[in-house]
């Protein structure tokens, strides 16, 4: 608690002195809040939170006009924190009016929308409204197919990895979704196909920047040589991690 507390002051500083050199009417202000209004929710105080993430709002809504991305990405986290709070009915309007902001203004194919019609199918999940999920998941699904495909080739292999493991934690999400569903004995409606259709697309995907680091590594023997001894690192690290802690060198 000790932590928060210095943060809590830490962001009360910035934010005085912010607002005696700029004025409340700035950016840089409305991000003082939000961050402000994320401690609060996260030592559960939310009432302060609430007021802090709308203040914080009205503020960028003044300065950028409603059509704008950093408009809607401040919708969206108000509404995760209803949605936080278990309020998901004031969650969903606002969910959809920065899923409609997104749309207009950086299109569908940014990684904002995709996430935020994640967000809002978390949310319809969590109000048991299943048909509107599967909706959006298959959205999301393609979007990313279509993002994949077009990027692949262009990625390094650090991109390469980030995005092996956003595919697998969304894999997982979507796991969870039809292990809760199957349980409650609900609406399973396309969740199956989509987790067998998740599942092709990652083992595709790995297959395919395999593939694409293969290709690297045969352009000069300096690169098949330092192939090699990367692909040995990683076979050492996998072994050492099955080992119990107390035996790891």
């Amino acid at each position: 608690m000790h932590k928060y507390e210095e943060s809590e002051k830490m962001y009360i500083d910035a934010k005085y002195i912010t607002e005696k050199a700029m004025g409340k009417e700035n950016l840089l202000y409305a991000g003082i809040l939000n961050d402000l209004a994320v401690l609060y929710k996260n030592t559960h105080q939310y009432d302060k939170s609430e007021l802090l993430y709308k203040e914080s709002l009205i503020i960028t809504e003044n300065i950028l006009g409603k059509e704008h991305e950093r408009y809607a990405s401040m919708i969206d986290n108000l509404a995760i924190f209803y949605f936080d709070i278990g309020k998901y009915d004031q969650a969903v309007p606002l969910h959809l009016e920065s899923i409609k902001i997104y749309e207009k203004t950086i299109g569908k194919y940014n990684h904002d929308y995709i996430s935020a019609l994640n967000n809002l199918s978390v949310t319809y999940e969590a109000q048991g409204k299943y048909p509107e999920s599967d909706t959006l998941i298959i959205e999301w699904f393609q979007l990313n197919l279509s993002r994949l495909i077009g990027s692949i080739s262009f990625l390094s292999e650090q991109e390469l990895e980030q995005y092996v493991q956003m595919l697998a934690k969304y894999g997982n999400r979507l796991s969870n979704y039809l292990q809760k569903r199957y349980v409650k004995t609900a609406h399973l409606g396309n969740l199956l196909q989509i987790n067998y259709d998740d599942a092709l697309l990652q083992k595709g995907f790995l297959l395919s920047a395999s593939n694409q680091l293969n290709t690297l590594a045969s352009t000069s023997p300096v690169a098949d040589s330092l192939f090699t001894l990367l692909k040995s690192y990683r076979r050492s690290l996998a072994k050492a991690y099955s080992e119990p802690i107390d035996r790891r060198e």
